[in-house]
């Protein structure tokens, strides 16, 4: 079942199995998203979901998503993924 989190929870994520986080931003104007994990962008992930499929010891760590509205970028806040 999905489990819905906010900035700073932290999340245990499953080895071997799959895992994706969603950002929700209401706008009506051009949004674009980038996601990071440890304050890096991940390469390609530029939507408002990141999937992580199947899920892997090195993706343990803080991820973030930078929302763009209109050219102006919105506060990052972290998700932390543990376990695996």
């Amino acid at each position: 079942m999905p489990e819905s989190v906010t900035e700073g929870d932290t999340v245990t994520l499953t080895a071997q199995l799959s895992a994706s986080l969603q950002a929700r931003v209401d706008a009506n104007a051009p949004t674009t998203w980038q996601w990071r994990k440890d304050g890096a962008d991940i390469s390609g992930a530029t939507g408002t979901t990141l999937l992580l499929n199947p899920v892997a010891l090195t993706d343990a760590g803080s991820y973030q998503v930078l929302v763009t509205i209109s050219g102006t970028p919105l506060p990052v806040s972290d998700v932390h993924a543990y376990g695996c």
